[in-house]
């Protein structure tokens, strides 16, 4: 069960930092194509960086709590 529980994390950790370097990116392109007469465009991609960053801060510190709940 350790094994399978350990892939599994190994899994969602990595999809996560799919997600946020996706997020990142999606958000630059909508700054930059925003940029020319869709402000609002622009700017709903630079509100979405600070979520993309706080999913991957969560995501981080729950690595790190659960290795100090769960030792090795």
């Amino acid at each position: 069960m350790e094994s399978a529980g350990n892939m599994f994390i190994g899994w969602m950790k990595w999809i996560l930092i799919v997600a946020g370097v996706g997020g990142l990116l999606i958000c630059g392109i909508m700054m930059a194509v925003g940029r020319r007469n869709r402000s609002a465009f622009a700017a709903d991609g630079a509100a979405g960086i600070p979520w993309v960053l706080a999913g991957l801060t969560c995501g981080a510190v729950a690595a790190v709590v659960v290795g100090t709940v769960i030792p090795d």
